[in-house]
């Protein structure tokens, strides 16, 4: 318990101290004091700025998701609301509730929620490993890049199969192993990847499958993104780099974030990681 808390206090420590980059990177231009915490989705055909690249992603794991009318929502590690309030905007006839360890990022959610009156939402401050509902639950469970933050993933799985209905889904977009490193160098780009982000592990595909099915999960699919966020991880590189270069690298924690973000995109760039949708099914 004690080794989960110290993970738990250090991903809480980086959000509070990143927050000021997270709010310039992720910013919903619809939603003032809303910001994302994830990459950026590039669609074919279509010339998106980046913060529409970022809104961009959310709105495609949801239409991956296929979330039907009436159904009870979790949004698992749900940052500032960002997908909670897309879905529950475009969908009023569904009930969504986020949960997040990150205070400040719920106080952002919150007010937003309280000041245009959503109805359909809930947050709740929560570990995403025992969450406070009862059994059979949800219909879908949704984790937007942040199932890799857990820091016992099988556990996760049988925390999410508990609270999901008969039939119920998960869903996950984030970044998998495609395989083992074959370098010193991968090695140490994994490393900083996890050291900058706290991510206590990073799952091989095959891994993630394995673990799901073993807790009952059936149906695991992948659909693999790659392709469509490799831009949104080279302008983050650029982005971490030009700090760098600059003399400005910020704090120890942001020091460590922006060798992370160099690290994910070269990860990317040499195949030793794809990005992911998934999704699974309770018998």
């Amino acid at each position: 318990m004690r080794k989960e808390l110290e993970i738990i206090g250090a991903i809480k420590n980086y959000y509070l101290e990143s927050e000021s980059a997270y709010r310039n990177w992720g910013k919903d231009e619809k939603r003032e004091g809303i910001y994302a915490l994830h990459g950026g989705f590039a669609v074919e055909g279509k010339n998106l700025s980046h913060y529409e690249e970022v809104k961009e992603l959310t709105r495609q794991l949801i239409k991956f998701a296929q979330i039907p009318p009436s159904s009870i929502v979790l949004d698992a590690g749900c940052g500032t609301g960002v997908l909670t309030f897309e879905l529950a905007e475009t969908q009023s006839s569904v009930k969504i509730v986020g949960v997040n360890i990150a205070r400040n990022q719920l106080a952002s959610a919150e007010e937003y929620r309280r000041r245009v009156l959503i109805s359909n939402v809930l947050f709740s401050n929560q570990d995403y490993h025992r969450l406070a509902f009862p059994n059979e639950t949800f219909d879908t469970v949704v984790f937007c890049e942040s199932y890799i933050h857990s820091y016992n993933k099988k556990q996760l799985a049988e925390e999410v199969y508990r609270v999901l209905k008969p039939g119920g889904k998960i869903v996950i977009s984030d970044t998998l192993l495609e395989r083992d490193p074959v370098s010193e160098d991968e090695k140490v780009l994994l490393l900083y990847l996890r050291e900058g982000w706290h991510l206590p592990s990073i799952l091989k595909t095959d891994e993630l499958k394995t673990i799901w099915e073993s807790v009952g999960l059936c149906g695991v699919f992948f659909e693999n993104h790659t392709r469509n966020i490799i831009n949104s991880s080279r302008r983050m590189r650029k982005h971490a780099e030009l700090r760098v270069n600059q003399g400005n690298p910020g704090s120890e924690v942001l020091k460590l974030s922006r060798k992370a973000a160099v690290a994910c995109n070269k990860i990317f760039e040499s195949g030793l990681a794809g990005y992911y949708f998934v999704a699974a099914y309770k018998h």
